[in-house]
């Protein structure tokens, strides 16, 4: 059974570091990777689903998590138990269950950085699972050359489900990629960037849910000033502004795809008011979200 140290905080820390490094060096040898799943882009995204604009993967360690994913013109619960892996390519939804005792790895590969995150569930009997741990960690630079051939392979692969067969072994390459850049030591102004980076994920995970900057600070045990600070002194930006640009672009992606109802794209995006989230949409686009991308 894997166990994790939890941390005060959800930011890069040394413990962090160590406890993520073990574990990327104990997977190759624990898990075949038998089962990689790949989501398709046939079915509409149901509310309060993740849609990431970013390649990730995430690796079934503990239990076995129920995961709503889009295959094949339909959306069906697939099950991510110890070794089962799940590849989602930028933009495509999933949905996962929180009611399951269970404990996953996800990384995600930004065009600027790495991160590794550790999430579990627990719960006591009788009561509804809690996410207990959350342990990141983030490189300080985009992964080398071969290791990002290997995501775009990953990525090609998700859609010729006909030239399958060597995911296994181009995971545990990618893995080993990971944990090298993993390894090198943050320097003490990569502490505030690494943090800075945690809230960036934390608004692309959840911008759909009606999040704001004193949510997000309680959810990191940070003072929300401070969490003003490092997306000024870091993104160059407020928080909000930050927010909002995930929730247009987002907005844009998928109405340029589905050409969803208003009520149904501002849900979509974290908003509650359809009004207002027409008057964000046309101040960032220029035109209503029915007119966009249709031409008119």
């Amino acid at each position: 059974m894997w166990t994790y140290v939890t941390p005060k905080t959800p930011v890069t820390e040394a413990g962090n570091r160590r406890e993520l490094l073990e574990l990327l060096e104990r997977m190759p040898r624990e898990y075949p990777f038998g089962k990689v799943l790949y989501p398709d882009d046939t079915v509409v995204p149901p509310p309060r689903s993740n849609t990431p604009d970013r390649a990730r993967v995430i690796f079934g360690l503990v239990g076995a998590r129920p995961i709503l994913i889009p295959s094949k013109g339909q959306a069906r619960t697939i099950r991510l138990g110890p070794g089962d892996v799940l590849w989602l390519h930028p933009r495509v939804w999933h949905l996962g269950s929180r009611d399951v005792a269970c404990t996953t790895l996800q990384l995600t590969f930004d065009p600027d950085y790495t991160s590794g995150q550790v999430k579990q569930w627990r719960a006591a009997p009788g009561t509804r699972p809690q996410e207990l741990v959350r342990l990141n960690y983030y490189t300080h630079a985009h992964i080398n050359g071969t290791a990002d051939r290997i995501v775009q392979t990953l990525n090609d692969l998700a859609f010729l489900a006909g030239r399958r067969g060597a995911e296994a072994s181009l995971l545990r390459a990618l893995i080993r990629m990971v944990r090298q850049e993993m390894a090198v030591p943050p320097s003490k102004e990569g502490k505030a960037r690494s943090t800075w980076q945690a809230l960036c994920d934390y608004a692309r995970e959840h911008f759909h849910e009606p999040i704001n900057r004193d949510s997000v600070a309680r959810a990191f045990g940070l003072h929300p000033n401070h969490v003003s600070r490092l997306f000024r002194q870091q993104g160059g930006q407020r928080f909000s502004a930050y927010l909002t640009g995930l929730r247009m672009e987002h907005a844009a992606a998928l109405q340029q795809r589905r050409h969803l109802t208003v009520k149904e794209l501002a849900a979509h995006c974290g908003f509650r008011d359809e009004r207002y989230f027409i008057r964000v949409f046309r101040r960032h686009h220029g035109t209503t979200p029915g007119r966009y991308g249709r031409g008119t």
